[in-house]
């Protein structure tokens, strides 16, 4: 697994990795919601189950 925080990431490339990785889990983690062009957490892993389905409000699965 990949966790990140408190890195320049962009949404947009957090989406061009999901894109480019489709067997990776990519869950992007945004506490507040100053920027929308700007990830505060990355969070990507590998599984055999898929995207979980029990995630909080402020995660998004891409």
């Amino acid at each position: 697994f990949l966790w990140m925080s408190d890195c320049r990431l962009t949404l947009q490339g957090c989406t061009e990795l999901a894109k480019k990785m489709p067997g990776l889990n990519v869950e992007i983690i945004r506490e507040n919601e100053c920027n929308d062009s700007l990830v505060e957490k990355l969070y990507a892993y590998r599984t055999v189950a898929g995207p979980r389905k029990d995630m909080p409000s402020f995660v998004t699965i891409l």
